[in-house]
């Protein structure tokens, strides 16, 4: 687990203070933007490269927590206690064409792929299991891409990288909404 963007800074002790806008954080806990894949098995990798894109253009934004889960599955369990929401970023196989985008709310409409192995584990596990234990955040959205190849391999598929600019847009938009809806600064008329 790699914490991507959002680490806290450490300053030097010759800093002088900054004055600091006051504001309310995110309720309890900042949005958690969660990319999860496996970076050797080609088109798998659709949610890490959605991650790194977003996290590179937020800069040191406090509301959100940008994490590169890869393939960790449910020991990431921890990390949707006590949050308010979470945007799930994973490669998907719904029967779609590769590269299609995929804006999923949580409880899904349709069946989401289960885990075939004791030693696989999904993002929608993920989600599954946290429902069963009552840790899954009040807005759960899953932003994917289908994938057209997963097999061993580093790179995305020519139609999935096609797709990626549609899926980073509709995550974009998504985490802007979620921060207007639970992060505010007193006085911020959003």
């Amino acid at each position: 687990m790699i914490p991507v963007a959002g680490s806290a800074k450490v300053g030097s002790v010759k800093e002088k203070p900054r004055a600091r806008k006051v504001r309310t954080s995110c309720v309890e806990a900042p949005l958690l933007v969660l990319g999860v894949g496996n970076a050797l098995l080609t088109d798998d990798a659709a949610g890490l490269v959605m991650l790194e894109e977003l996290a590179r253009d937020a800069g040191n934004d406090e509301e959100v927590e940008y994490l590169d889960g890869g393939t960790q599955g449910l020991a990431l369990m921890g990390r949707l206690s006590g949050r308010k929401a979470v945007v799930l970023l994973d490669a998907l196989s719904l029967g779609s064409a590769p590269g299609t985008l995929h804006v999923l709310r949580f409880p899904f409409l349709h069946p989401m792929p289960r885990a075939t192995t004791a030693h696989e584990g999904s993002g929608a596990e993920l989600l599954r299991f946290a429902a069963l234990l009552g840790e899954l955040p009040e807005q759960t959205w899953i932003i994917g891409i289908e994938a057209g190849s997963v097999q061993t391999g580093i790179g995305l598929s020519g139609a999935v990288i096609a797709g990626m600019p549609r899926a980073v847009t509709a995550a974009r938009g998504l985490i802007s909404n979620l921060k207007q809806e639970y992060c505010h600064v007193p006085g911020d008329p959003r």
